[in-house]
């Protein structure tokens, strides 16, 4: 035993050499090719969930004269739907469509193209953060990997809309890198990159902003080796996308630039915690292999399990306090990377929109410092620690990783595939339903879409999604006398009336 482990330490020791006399452009370009290869068999899935309302139902995203427009508009405009309570507004992502769309046309393998490559430049990025945040080789190589591995991701890389994250990201963390060596040695031209990265990053997704925040932590925390007028003029080049960001996003969204809840404000707190927990938990334990449905697990949480979710919050709270006093910098950083970035998913919840996953790409990272961190204080209290255990975990852990999102890749394959899961790991879920009964629809499976529809109305009598598709359904059922009675109790309609109502007529015209 003891030979065994003194052998895997020697292979260890050699690697680590090796690592260390790469340069940082070689590591990254090792790990962006490592974590990049994972999500290769995501280039044969076809367009899912809002893919098909942005590429291939609608025409908003197929002429050059959008590439100005989506920077006029609202995310939602893409589609040619509503803005809603809460407007997104997603400039780069919807402009790299249209220029995919050029490109690619209607063939969902090179979108998917696109995100790995984005995943990639994610990756690389990464290694550089981490290699200027003090990290040496061999334990950059180790955090990387299990970031660029983690099942979490695969919502946010498998799926083509969800490239927003990696888009945010990739600008966000070089700005993260640039004010890192801004604290070292000053530079005006770097000013101007972090506030270009960190405008980029903002309108990749609105999380962008935990970078600026992160940005100016990092300068005033290390305050004391920078010139006054080198902190100030750090300072403004972080703040001022921000605002001009937030010009662009008033611009288009209008009144739609905050969000409306639909849930009292006063029960955020309360949210909040529920949700830092659920994502610490699926962060921890991401076993869910398609979307959770965060709206219909807040609904269904019981009143001493909120309790719980709090104490576990404060607990936190207390540990960033804690690691303050103690001057933990690096800890408190990575705290507050996790605790911010994971803030807007409480949006999520609150406005009942589906998936978290997505929204683990940008913090993920910040809890993966904080873990090495607090690892790295106790192996150095206790000395308990050796390098050949600590190898044996970490690879565990990345082959554990890789095989579920491996699998997770395969139910992002169609909307089948992806519907039919996550109505088993959310049954009670009527949105998803309707959706997988619209994905039987389509393929002309109508009694089993009769069926889903029918749930999914039982679930939710106000889903007017199922409710319109169950009327057309029956209607070419031929049972035309349910279909005029499913559609004049539906008070909302999400198919035009005229469509409906074109049905309804030609069901009892065909009728024998």
């Amino acid at each position: 035993m003891i030979n065994n482990e003194l052998s895997v330490e020697k292979i260890i020791q050699n690697i680590s050499k090796y690592i260390e006399h790469l340069s940082p452009v070689k590591v990254g370009l090792l790990l962006s090719l490592t974590g990049s290869l994972l999500y290769v068999p995501s280039l044969w899935n076809d367009f899912v969930w809002d893919d098909i309302n942005n590429i291939v139902s609608g025409d908003r995203l197929r002429s050059w004269s959008s590439l100005t427009e989506v920077f006029k508009k609202p995310a939602m405009w893409s589609a040619a739907q509503a803005t809603g309570p809460v407007g997104t507004y997603r400039p780069l992502s919807l402009a790299l469509m249209i220029l995919e769309f050029k490109t690619y046309g209607l063939h969902a393998s090179g979108y998917h193209l696109t995100n790995v490559i984005l995943h990639a430049v994610c990756i690389f990025f990464t290694a550089q953060f981490l290699m200027e945040f003090g990290y040496s080789r061999h334990t950059t190589v180790l955090v990387t990997l299990l970031w660029a591995t983690h099942p979490a991701h695969v919502e946010a890389i498998g799926w083509i809309n969800g490239r927003s994250e990696p888009i945010s990201f990739f600008p966000g963390i070089l700005a993260l890198t640039l004010a890192l060596k801004q604290t070292k040695q000053f530079s005006v031209l770097r000013c101007v990159g972090i506030s270009v990265a960190l405008l980029l990053s903002l309108l990749g997704k609105e999380t962008g902003a935990v970078f600026s925040i992160l940005c100016a932590f990092w300068i005033i925390a290390n305050r004391n080796k920078i010139y006054i007028l080198h902190l100030w003029l750090t300072l403004t080049a972080t703040i001022f996308p921000v605002f001009l960001y937030a010009f662009f996003r008033f611009n288009a969204l209008g009144n739609h630039t905050m969000p409306s809840a639909t849930i009292p404000w006063t029960s955020i707190p309360l949210t909040f915690s529920a949700i830092f927990f659920k994502c610490m938990e699926s962060f921890i334990l991401p076993l869910n292999r398609s979307i959770i449905m965060i709206g219909d697990w807040l609904t269904d949480i019981p009143g001493y399990m909120h309790l719980i979710y709090s104490f576990f919050t404060f607990v936190i709270g207390l540990l960033f306090i804690f690691s303050i006093y103690k001057k933990q910098t690096k800890v408190v950083f990575g705290l507050l990377w996790w605790m911010i970035g994971i803030a807007p998913a409480t949006i999520l919840a609150i406005m009942n929109w589906p998936g978290l996953y997505r929204w683990l790409y940008i913090p993920s990272i910040g809890l993966f410092i904080v873990l090495r961190q607090v690892f790295e204080i106790v192996r150095k209290r206790y000395n308990s620690f050796r390098s050949a255990h600590i190898f044996q975990v970490i690879s565990i852990a990345v082959i554990g990783y890789v095989i579920l999102t491996s699998i997770s890749i395969q139910t992002w394959k169609n909307e089948g595939t992806l519907w039919k899961q996550v109505v088993r790991e959310n049954p009670s879920s009527s949105y998803a339903l309707g959706e997988w009964g619209a994905d039987k629809f389509w393929s002309g499976d109508y009694r089993s879409a009769k069926k889903i529809f029918s749930k999914a109305l039982y679930l939710n009598p106000e889903n007017s999604f199922a409710a319109d598709h169950l009327t057309i359904t029956l209607a070419r059922l031929k049972e035309c006398e349910n279909a005029n009675i499913v559609f004049k109790n539906t008070r909302k309609h999400r198919v035009p009336l005229n469509i409906i109502q074109q049905e309804i007529s030609l069901c009892f015209k065909q009728r024998p």
